[in-house]
């Protein structure tokens, strides 16, 4: 009787993996669609899949943090990732360069454009809205009220970015090459006219005075061709000391010293302006040469007072009208 039994149950068994071995050949098969095409089904479940490639990726990983010391500064351009780590060799080109190179910025012009329109389409359809339902809900002043503020930050911030100073023609040039350098993935595109990089200006911080300082002619001659290290305050050269070296840097407000200095120059220059004429009237009685000496000299004293002093137009045309009636006075005494 437990012989059968066990016969019994040993065929059952066998019917059973037949069945199952059927079935998982019907999985295995490809499925046919309707245009006659088939999709093979993976043998290998997509989890273990997964699995397996993971430790290649992790191993990439590694490989590619591992050769990041090899590089030593180099770009690298094979994917947009790579470009995270172009990002600090940009930043470190930048500071290397003699004096370090300051922030700028991408005006981005195009994109603001296409900012503020959003902005004025979303309040319109919430005009609209408005008005067709003849009632405002609290939600619809939450939107309204988001997008106002919105409006008012991208007013400040385009007023901002228009109140900076911009780069140079060739200084644009050059950041824009290394953008595209840098970060060649981002910059190229399958359109010749998308050009990510290009930007109507760069912007940079302006290298605004104290307002105690009056900024003119002179003092930026200074500036530029005095050394440093009479031109510059205590406090800047603490501040800014990798720039110390560097006289193609003009500091944000001069020392005490070349502030005398260029006190020193105005003063010697109003003094010749008077002395000069007036010795030439005084060698020579002839009324006619005197009065060429006084327009030549009243003429310089005009051009001289425009371009090197920032003075408003009223305060240059009562020096030179004051400077001219002096002149003629000592014409009418001699």
């Amino acid at each position: 009787m437990s012989d059968h039994v066990s016969r019994d149950l040993e065929a059952q068994l066998e019917i059973g993996a037949i069945a199952a071995t059927e079935k998982l050949s019907k999985i295995d098969a490809p499925v046919s669609l309707k245009d006659g095409a088939s999709i093979s089904r993976p043998s290998t479940p997509i989890r273990s899949q997964t699995n397996a490639s993971a430790p290649d990726s992790q191993s990439a990983r590694v490989t590619c943090r591992s050769t990041s010391d090899a590089c030593n500064g180099s770009i690298r351009t094979s994917s947009v990732d790579e470009e995270e780590w172009n990002i600090i060799n940009f930043v470190n080109s930048l500071v290397n360069e003699k004096p370090p190179a300051d922030p700028w910025f991408l005006e981005m012009a195009w994109l603001r454009r296409l900012h503020f329109l959003h902005i004025n389409k979303r309040l319109a359809a919430c005009k609209k809205e408005v008005l067709e339902a003849k009632r405002a809900t609290d939600e619809d002043m939450k939107e309204i009220k988001a997008l106002l503020h919105d409006q008012a930050d991208a007013i400040r911030d385009y007023q901002l970015i228009h109140s900076l100073d911009t780069l140079s023609p060739n200084k644009q040039k050059l950041r824009t090459a290394e953008c595209m350098t840098f970060f060649p993935e981002t910059g190229k595109s399958d359109f010749p006219d998308i050009k990510a990089f290009e930007s109507a200006n760069y912007r940079c911080v302006a290298q605004h005075s104290s307002n105690n300082e009056t900024v003119d002619s002179v003092r930026t001659f200074l500036r530029e061709y005095l050394p440093s290290s009479f031109t510059w305050t205590e406090e800047e050269k603490q501040a800014q000391k990798e720039r110390l070296d560097e006289n193609t840097y003009m500091p944000k407000q001069l020392a005490r010293k070349a502030e005398i200095l260029a006190r020193f120059i105005v003063a010697m220059f109003g003094a010749l302006f008077i002395l000069v004429p007036m010795y030439i009237m005084a060698l020579s009685t002839n009324r006619t040469k005197n009065l060429v000496t006084t327009t030549v000299a009243v003429l310089l004293f005009a051009i001289v007072c425009s371009l090197t002093l920032r003075a408003s137009n009223d305060q240059t045309l009562g020096a030179t009208a004051a400077y001219a009636a002096v002149l003629v006075v000592f014409v009418g005494l001699s």
